[in-house]
């Protein structure tokens, strides 16, 4: 609710991008979902939809450089305290992509959310893609220290100008 409330401030002011890393990546989906509409949307290795990622068998943890399933555990348990995946604001991925802004997302092809920005790009024809290899999760992080941050972050920087 904060976040929709934020946005509507904004926009009263201008057109928003909006965008989010890890689960922030999927608050931006959320607040989408509610039919808020943003000029486009920038995702970082993003969740794709509350659920129990820890005990979720489709998930590959074995090359995660990051995040370990115990604390993904706890985390995901954390979250999903009211989860409803019939609702578009906890499970984005049943939203109507009609209504959704061009978004592009950078993630890891070896990290654990990498099923999640398939998931993303599969449900929604107006979502790229750009992997990386050999980098952790959210390594924009690193901007200044990584050129691969950097890189990431210029494309990222360019794709909200572009739609802006």
């Amino acid at each position: 609710e904060d976040i929709e409330t934020a946005f509507d401030a904004l926009v009263e002011v201008g057109p928003v991008a909006i965008g989010g890393d890890s689960a922030g990546g999927q608050l931006s989906l959320s607040l989408m979902a509610t039919g808020r509409m943003a000029t486009c949307a920038v995702l970082l290795s993003p969740l794709a939809r509350l659920r129990s990622l820890g005990s979720d068998p489709d998930l590959d943890f074995s090359r995660e450089r990051l995040l370990p399933r115990t604390w993904v555990q706890r985390a995901s348990d954390a979250l999903q305290m009211d989860s409803d995946a019939t609702d578009p604001r906890q499970n984005p991925l049943i939203a109507d992509p009609v209504n959704l802004p061009p978004i592009l997302i950078h993630a890891v092809r070896e990290e654990v959310l990498a099923k999640d920005a398939n998931d993303i790009t599969a449900a929604f024809p107006h979502a790229d893609i750009e992997w990386f290899t050999g980098v952790p999760h959210v390594w924009q992080l690193h901007a200044g220290w990584s050129a691969t941050a950097d890189r990431s972050l210029a494309a990222l920087g360019a794709y909200i100008k572009a739609h802006m």
